[in-house]
């Protein structure tokens, strides 16, 4: 997840991919409601006590910034103008680089099961999709998750 804040490339990359979803909000979605369970036994274990200690800095900053993010319009774009974002990805830099090389590659691990089980689905008609946050089955002319608020833009 850090990496996918501290880099452009990777932003841009994951837009193209997801051409009907607006990504600023799944970038705020993914931590705050996906990634980030400090309280978590598996999530504490997957880290030493300074990781802990370096992810609950980095959401502190992150959570302090949100509200301040331009409107994205659509597009991530938006978001790479702006210095508020930019400080983000900085400081989403500075947090990988406290983590440790082994537990990177857990947590990466951790990660692709936790994608796997929220990314199961059920049956869908043509114009259904299951939010990516509870899994709930959304109609295309939805605006918003009726469960749990998640956003999407229809393209």
């Amino acid at each position: 997840m850090l990496e996918l804040f501290a880099s452009e490339k990777e932003q841009l990359s994951y837009e193209k991919n997801v051409p009907r979803v607006d990504i600023t909000a799944e970038l705020i979605c993914m931590w705050f409601n996906d990634s980030y369970h400090p309280t978590d036994k598996i999530w504490r274990a997957a880290f030493t006590e300074d990781e802990l200690d370096a992810l609950s800095q980095f959401h502190r900053f992150y959570d302090e910034r949100v509200a301040k993010l331009p409107e994205s319009r659509g597009t991530v774009r938006t978001w790479l103008t702006s210095p508020i974002w930019r400080d983000v990805m900085e400081e989403a830099q500075k947090t990988l680089e406290q983590m440790d090389a082994e537990t990177t590659a857990r947590v990466k691990d951790y990660f692709k099961l936790l994608y796997a089980e929220m990314t199961k689905t059920v049956e869908l008609k043509e114009d259904e999709f299951q939010c990516f946050t509870c899994k709930t089955v959304i109609h295309s002319n939805q605006q918003e998750c009726p469960s749990c608020g998640w956003k999407w833009k229809p393209t």
